[in-house]
């Protein structure tokens, strides 16, 4: 693109323009390639008709019937996708049951088969979360390059389709580039390389690393840093770090493995104490033995399966200052005719990508109050924006189909100048989900418990959020030496400038922000030193 403005300005005699551009995604998604295994293969089940799916097709579908019975394959295809659709939203209206669903998905695959318009596509079932190593699939639909990373001089012999390890069935990867509802890949029994079959998903280094939570508790892959080296393979592996055990992913949502696993074993060895002694003692003690020994490599190891090893803007018809044009005017007009009240933007401690990931993925609505000065009349409409530089770090949709909160004023609230806001009901998948994207870490925690005091509760633990350190650490990078490179740097430059008093002085400012930035929450410091 640029080579072709550059083109055209030589062309016209035009002085070579200054751009600038926002290419984050461009320039690192190349960096990273996630790899992981096929731990097993499903192969869809044969169709076999009976009398009464042909007289289905009789009597309801008597197209389809008879451009299979001419072989028109075109209509065929066409009139197999309209009976799937109809069928599927007979069976949402109570119409069809889930068998009679089944029966005729499986029949529509025999009619494709039939006339030569259907591969038979697997299910290959993949050792990873979908949600964790690559949410903006999940979230918005991203396509990225998979391919198997071996056997690559054999033609693939299958079609397949890839499903993840958590229960969700959303849990899946069935589109692919190019348009393609399946990926060629090879036989699960027809391969090499030891029993295992690996695939590689290129192009994710910008954001699925960061953005990627621990939903179902999966947590992070293990990573391994590759650089370009003058020896024999042209590499150098120059780190290695294991994923996260299943005691890390419970630390990160903040509860306690080591409580959690003895109390587990505690409970294993009062059931082998209840079954008595005798002469099966000996046998009780060996059980208690492999459950203490089970439950200890479930907390110490990773939670995946074991392996061997361990719209017209879019579409670019609009520029971006005819489309904010387009917006004032929309404005302008509903205020003009009482339609429209003014809806200001309230800018909030958080990053929506890290505590509403259900909101920004699938469009979930939370309820959202503020948690002081209820006893007021809120004298304002506005929508919430996160400290995050994404446009949709915003939450602009609320329950009862309203497009704003009704909120106070920024400068009628009272509260030691701050205003707080509550978001409910985001207890099951926000904080499991939640990455650290932009860099984002996780929220402090406070764990709160019933009690007959006072206040008619208590704090039994409080948890700092992660600090910039601890985000830069998850996500396998070494703050320790990028602090220290940093004040190198600011110490070369003050040398530069003659180091006298004045420049030591600024050094030691720089310094000191230097450690704050990396010791302290990446969010936006507030008098308690803490961020809600």
């Amino acid at each position: 693109m640029i080579i072709f403005y550059r083109y055209v300005c030589d062309r016209r005699s035009v002085k070579h323009p200054v751009i600038c551009s926002e290419s984050g995604r461009a320039i690192v998604s190349h960096h990273s390639v996630l790899i992981f295994e096929a731990a097993s293969d499903v192969k869809p089940v044969a169709h076999q008709p009976k009398p009464d799916d042909i007289q289905f097709l009789l009597q309801r579908e008597e197209d389809l019937y008879a451009a299979v019975m001419r072989g028109d394959q075109e209509r065929s295809l066409l009139y197999v996708e309209q009976l799937k659709q109809r069928c599927l939203e007979e069976f949402k209206e109570g119409v069809l049951s889930i068998e009679q669903l089944v029966s005729v998905d499986g029949l529509c695959e025999w009619v494709l088969k039939a006339i030569g318009g259907s591969d038979p596509v697997q299910t290959y079932n993949m050792n990873l979360s979908i949600f964790t190593s690559t949410p903006d699939h999940w979230g918005m639909g991203q396509l990225f390059p998979i391919v198997p990373i071996h056997k690559l001089d054999q033609k693939p012999g299958a079609r397949g389709v890839l499903s993840d390890l958590t229960c969700d069935s959303v849990g899946k990867i069935i589109k692919f580039i190019g348009g393609e509802s399946s990926l060629p890949l090879h036989e699960k029994d027809s391969y090499g390389g030891g029993g295992r079959y690996l695939l590689g998903l290129f192009l994710g280094g910008s954001y699925e690393e960061t953005m990627g939570g621990v939903h179902n508790l999966f947590g992070g892959p293990s990573v391994v840093r590759v650089s370009q080296s003058d020896g024999p393979h042209s590499f150098v592996v120059t780190r290695a770090v294991f994923g996260q055990s299943s005691s890390d992913v419970l630390r990160a949502v903040q509860h306690e493995p080591e409580i959690m696993l003895q109390t587990l074993k505690h409970r294993a060895e009062e059931v082998m104490h209840t079954k008595g002694g005798g002469e099966e003692e000996e046998e009780d003690e060996n059980e208690y033995k492999n459950v203490a020994a089970c439950l200890d490599r479930s907390f110490h190891n990773m939670p995946y399966l074991a392996t061997e090893e361990g719209i017209k803007f879019k579409e670019g018809v609009l520029s971006i200052e005819q489309l904010v044009s387009v917006d004032g005017l929309c404005e302008w007009v509903l205020k003009a005719i009482g339609g429209s009240d003014p809806v200001q933007t309230y800018n909030m401690n958080l990053s929506i990508f890290t505590s509403t990931p259900d909101h920004w993925g699938m469009g979930q609505l939370f309820p959202i109050v503020p948690i002081h000065k209820l006893d007021q009349k809120p004298g304002a409409r506005g929508v919430l924006s996160d400290l995050t530089c994404d446009s949709d770090g915003k939450i602009v949709k609320f329950i009862g189909g309203e497009s704003s909160l009704p909120l106070h004023e920024i400068d009628s609230y009272g509260g030691g100048g701050r205003y707080l806001l509550g978001l409910f009901l985001g207890g099951s998948y926000e904080e499991t989900m939640g990455g650290v994207h932009n860099l984002f870490g996780g929220p402090s925690v406070v764990r709160v418990s019933p009690s007959d005091g006072p206040h008619s509760f208590v704090v039994t633990r409080a948890v700092s959020g992660q600090s910039s350190s601890d985000v830069l650490r998850a996500v396998q990078h070494e703050p320790e030496i990028m602090l220290q490179t940093l004040k190198n740097r600011a110490e070369e430059v003050m040398h530069t400038k003659g180091g006298g008093e004045e420049d030591e002085n600024e050094y030691k400012n720089v310094a000191a922000c230097l450690d704050r930035s990396f010791h302290n929450m990446p969010y936006l410091a507030t008098e308690e030193g803490i961020s809600e």
